[in-house]
């Protein structure tokens, strides 16, 4: 299937007259506000009905459509729960020669079917059904089973060993989702990758302009595979599972050397993972570019050459902090002025600036770093985190004393503690 970004579910609602211009306006105002898919706005609004987005994604996707009929029988697919099925609106219709044919009610979602193909290790052949028809069939299909609670604590435990992780993490499906995953958050702009474990379930969420959106999680049953996957590409130690990892991937996307920081915690029910998305290519590093008024980008310039004192950028995560002080740093290189960063970890490599990556496990901190940087005669300081008291202290030293500091943080409010 051809997901083409030039041509969108709305411009076929707009062709086959079931919406106007100003209606997918309206909708596109609220899918910024929001995240949602911009046919479930329509839906939601009124505008169209379920069969009218039906129709356009068949049209869209060349898909043939499902409609719901009361003699239909569907089959029971092994390694799939209900859970997964209903929280994503998948229905299987049938299974024949390797090939399961399923409705989905987002059809557009890859990353859903990639899922879907993993898990049943079938050929997933789809149709494009309506939510409500979909779940009202999944209703009758799981009608009078035991309850799922049941179903999971009656499922037979697997003890998994390392090879067998190695071994599942190693196979050609797991290592698609992986890459589907990551290079779908690195196409929609996301700057961090969440996957959560449950008792029950996965959880997979993006964080795109300082909002986590949540995305089809992967099945809970191969969940281990994938973390197994990450901590391999990571060069990390997949046996261990008691302590905190980090680690680094280098990966090419379209063409693109992507970074990312891998950071892996224990967890009641498993392993969750933060992976900080590192895109150079994708980065802005011009203050113009930023997004400022005029008015507001003329203070900015005039705060940021001055020759001292201590500029903190506040935002939340995710909102372009380190890069509107990369920015910065990149206007204000010059041979007349020396520029020096201490960073955990260094995100963006700049072409004349110092900078200084943290390293706790050989005494390498932000406040050794700051001192030893206050020797080499710097004029421009970055700070990458303000952490205790005593390189707040050496911070603001350095401030009043003929340097010009950098700092971000989430609110300026977070420095009191340390300065009290």
């Amino acid at each position: 299937m051809d997901l083409t970004a030039t041509y969108t579910i709305g411009d076929v609602l707009l062709e086959i007259g079931k919406v106007t211009r100003s209606d997918l306006d309206r909708a596109i105002e609220v899918q910024k506000q929001t995240g949602q898919k911009l046919g479930r706005i329509l839906i939601d609004l009124g505008t169209i009905s379920e069969e009218d987005l039906r129709l356009a994604h068949s049209k869209l996707l060349l898909l043939p459509i499902w409609e719901k009929k009361k003699e239909d029988r569907y089959p029971l697919v092994e390694n799939v729960p209900k859970v997964f099925l209903v929280s994503n609106r998948v229905l299987p219709l049938n299974l024949h020669n390797g090939i399961l044919d399923v409705a989905l009610a987002d059809p557009q979602d890859s990353l859903l079917i990639e899922t879907i193909a993993l898990s049943t290790n079938k050929q997933v052949n789809v149709f494009v059904g309506c939510e409500k028809d979909i779940l009202a069939s999944l209703e009758a299909l799981y009608e009078g089973e035991i309850k799922e609670e049941d179903a999971v604590t009656s499922n037979i435990e697997v003890m998994e060993d390392v090879e067998q992780l190695r071994d599942m993490a190693s196979e050609a499906p797991v290592i698609r989702l992986v890459n589907n995953t990551l290079t779908k958050a690195i196409e929609i702009g996301a700057s961090d990758v969440h996957l959560e474990v449950f008792e029950k379930n996965a959880r997979l969420r993006y964080r795109v302009d300082g909002v986590l959106r949540e995305l089809t999680p992967p099945p809970r049953e191969i969940y281990n595979a994938i973390i197994s996957r990450i901590k391999i590409m990571a060069k990390l130690n997949i046996a261990e599972k008691r302590l905190p990892q980090d680690g680094r991937i280098k990966m090419k996307v379209a063409g693109k050397e992507i970074d990312l920081r891998v950071s892996i915690i224990p967890m009641s029910h498993g392993e969750g993972v933060v992976m900080r998305i590192l895109d150079r290519t994708a980065v802005t590093l011009d203050l113009e570019a930023l997004g400022f008024s005029q008015e507001f980008l003329g203070k900015f310039r005039r705060m940021v050459n001055k020759p001292e004192g201590m500029l903190l950028v506040t935002g939340p995560t995710g909102s372009g902090k380190t890069t509107t002080l990369y920015a910065v740093l990149k206007e204000l290189v010059s041979p007349e002025i020396k520029i020096v960063t201490v960073e955990d970890p260094v995100e963006y490599s700049m072409e004349d600036v110092n900078q200084i990556q943290v390293n706790p496990q050989i005494d390498l901190t932000f406040a050794s770093g700051l001192r030893s940087i206050l020797r080499h005669d710097p004029d421009i300081i970055l700070i990458g985190e303000i952490r205790d008291r005593e390189t707040a202290s050496i911070a603001i030293q350095a401030a009043l004393t003929g340097h010009l500091v950098f700092r971000h943080c989430i609110q300026t409010i977070q420095l009191q503690p340390l300065l009290a």
